[in-house]
């Protein structure tokens, strides 16, 4: 991929983590699963990652408490990525979480960016 070409990606890999390690899986049926996204994407990773966690889910069929679970095996996974990441844990709608998203995204490269 060129440089300078911007692609968004709902959820990456992330989500096979959490919804993995909540549903019960065993963490290496998980890891296994995760190595080979890791093994098509080879050396490309992002240049940021931004994850919404508002208070509440956005979806009325998410219990709180499964919400919750969730959102810590989120900011796991999050302290340990190799790229910026931005967290997003106000309440926001989703029109404007998009477009705070998108206005990072014009921010010229290692301007404010980095876990928030």
């Amino acid at each position: 991929m060129e440089s300078g070409v911007t692609v968004l990606l709902d959820r990456y890999w992330w989500s096979t983590y959490t919804y993995g390690l909540d549903g019960g899986l065993a963490s290496s049926i998980v890891t296994d699963m995760i190595a080979i996204e890791e093994a098509y994407w080879g050396d490309l990773v992002p240049a940021m990652a931004f994850l919404l966690l508002p208070p509440r889910p956005y979806r009325p069929e998410i219990d709180q408490a499964t919400y919750e679970r969730l959102s810590a095996l989120y900011r796991n996974v999050a302290r340990g990525a190799p790229f910026p990441v931005h967290i997003m844990d106000e309440s926001l709608s989703l029109q404007d979480a998009t477009v705070h998203v998108h206005n990072r995204i014009q921010t010229p490269p290692n301007i404010g960016l980095g876990e928030s």
